[in-house]
């Protein structure tokens, strides 16, 4: 009866003293998709073929860029979405200032009258000024989140390169679909 020289055991010792025993076809199976020891967020180990840790790490990437795509487009988009606000928001002190004036307009010219219209005067100007610092908090907003979408999209095109990979801007397409809109094609 002849033995088949693939049914062998072989016994392979590693260098931190572990060793494992496997058939000789085993272990020509391990030469074309060698085994790796890879310790899991929990501290323990798991050995699996080079081909089965790749295709993890894949789906780890895919889920990662997901993620991160949805980050920079969330991040861009609302910062773009504030693009209108500051100019609305002069847009109602104009509309406040204008109905002030009118106001002051229909007080007459009595003594109570001068009183309060500078009174109205007054609280224009406050007002005129907080809508402005409004205004600014927006812009400065916007530029954050807009900036912030930029530095997320940097981190994430460093790090895909790492494991091979090209990253694609989400924020691409969203540009073009923007200034569309805002000239209302």
């Amino acid at each position: 009866m002849s033995q088949n020289p693939g049914n062998q055991q072989v016994q392979l010792t590693f260098s931190d003293g572990k060793t494992v025993t496997m058939t000789q076809s085993e272990y020509q199976a391990q030469l074309a998709d060698p085994l790796v020891e890879v310790t899991r967020s929990d501290g323990a180990t798991q050995v699996m073929p080079t081909s089965q840790l790749r295709a993890m790490q894949s789906r780890q990437l895919d889920a990662y860029q997901a993620q991160m795509a949805a980050n920079i487009d969330g991040a861009y988009a609302a910062g773009r979405g504030l693009d209108s606000l500051p100019g609305a928001v002069s847009g109602i002190g104009a509309q406040v200032q204008a109905a002030l004036t009118a106001a002051a307009g229909a007080l007459g010219s009595g003594k109570g009258a001068t009183q309060a219209r500078g009174e109205l005067q007054q609280a224009a100007s406050a007002l005129e000024k907080g809508l402005g610092a409004v205004a600014q908090n927006i812009s400065t907003m916007r530029g954050g989140l807009i900036s912030t979408s930029s530095m997320l999209w940097q981190n994430e095109e460093t790090n895909l390169a790492t494991f091979g990979r090209t990253a694609v801007d989400p924020r691409q397409g969203l540009e073009k679909v923007i200034s569309m809109d805002e000239r209302g094609l």
